[in-house]
């Protein structure tokens, strides 16, 4: 068992390195049901996008092993 730390948070441009080499670990995985944003300007494009609190999304980040989980989208729906 590890003492593992797991965070919730907006994505930011920081992230961009370590989330662009977990889309390429998990391509074979998601295709063909999703597509994230797989080059820098299609994630810096996403970001843009999730800044209106209608379409937010949020990232899974776990520290020890520092790492990238699944993106929770929200949507328009979800509001109240």
């Amino acid at each position: 068992m590890t003492d593992e730390r797991v965070s919730i948070r907006p994505g930011s441009l920081d992230d961009e390195d370590l989330f662009l080499a977990a889309v390429r670990r998990s391509r074979k995985l998601h295709h063909p049901w999703v597509q994230p944003p797989a080059t820098p300007v299609a994630f810096r494009d996403y970001l843009v996008k999730r800044q209106d609190p209608r379409g937010a999304s949020f990232f899974i980040w776990t520290d020890e092993p520092e790492g990238l989980g699944p993106a929770l989208p929200s949507s328009e729906a979800n509001q109240t």
